[in-house]
């Protein structure tokens, strides 16, 4: 490998190194103490990750006739038509648009009827691959 010099020059020779001594100076490593350090409480945490939303699918209908599941507060499925008429299951994540606060979607997947009715078949042999987990 090419050293370049963002790498730390090392010597190839591991004759030099001895197990249980310590080749490094111990004033290295001390830790100056000039500010407190402050550790946030674990309750504190905990409570923040509780109050978000379970996963509770509720339904909603949006204007052009589209269903709306929401799995948590970040997700969504909506069953909607694509322009030819065909139904489509689509699944995204969804966030706030900082600049303007509305809700804008994120990444995700769409999937026609033919898909969607696959992966329900699969379901069953999924769900025991989660098992085996």
């Amino acid at each position: 490998m090419a050293r370049t010099s963002k790498y730390v020059e090392d010597s190839d020779n591991d004759d030099e190194y001895k197990p249980g001594q310590n080749t490094v100076a111990a004033e290295e490593f001390e830790e100056e103490d000039d500010a407190p350090k402050v550790k946030k409480a674990k309750a504190e945490t905990t409570d923040k990750k509780r109050k978000r939303e379970t996963a509770t699918a509720s339904t909603s209908k949006e204007s052009g006739g589209e269903s709306v599941f929401q799995l948590s507060s970040k997700r969504r499925v909506t069953v909607k038509a694509f322009k030819t008429g065909e139904p489509m299951v689509d699944i995204r994540e969804t966030y706030n648009d900082k600049a303007s606060g509305e809700l804008r979607y994120g990444k995700g997947i769409c999937m026609p009827l033919a898909q969607w009715k696959k992966l329900k078949e699969l379901m069953p042999e999924i769900d025991a691959a989660i098992d085996r987990v």
